[in-house]
């Protein structure tokens, strides 16, 4: 069955008792700095072969994550890594890529496949 879930992330994960093949975050979590809560969410709400794929702002010699001046958060690969191993994910990729365009400048961005 295909379906599109539309709500709060972990709240939604929390309630819905289904199981998830993929799991898909475009450009949404760079609405969230920490990422555990959702990170757990999702895991807990994947088959066991289940895929979360999603993209996160990053920037050059980030540590953890921080709020930028657009009001979004960027992410450090990492971060994204340590929160995966932390709740049981396998991190099968974290690429480098832009992720889209803000006033004509390219925002630098991260991949992930877990």
């Amino acid at each position: 069955m295909r379906r599109l879930e539309v709500g709060e992330i972990v709240e939604q994960m929390r309630v819905d008792p289904r199981k998830y093949d993929l799991v898909q975050a475009s450009d949404t979590l760079v609405y969230f700095g920490k990422l555990e809560p959702v990170f757990q969410a999702v895991h807990d709400s994947l088959e066991q072969s289940g895929l979360f794929l999603f993209s996160v702002e990053t920037r050059d010699g980030l540590d953890t994550f921080e709020l930028s001046e657009t009001a979004r958060y960027r992410h450090s690969a990492s971060y994204i890594q340590a929160v995966a191993a932390a709740v049981g994910f396998k991190v099968l990729r974290i690429a480098p890529e832009v992720i889209r365009k803000n006033e004509g400048a390219d925002v630098s961005g991260l991949i992930c496949a877990l």
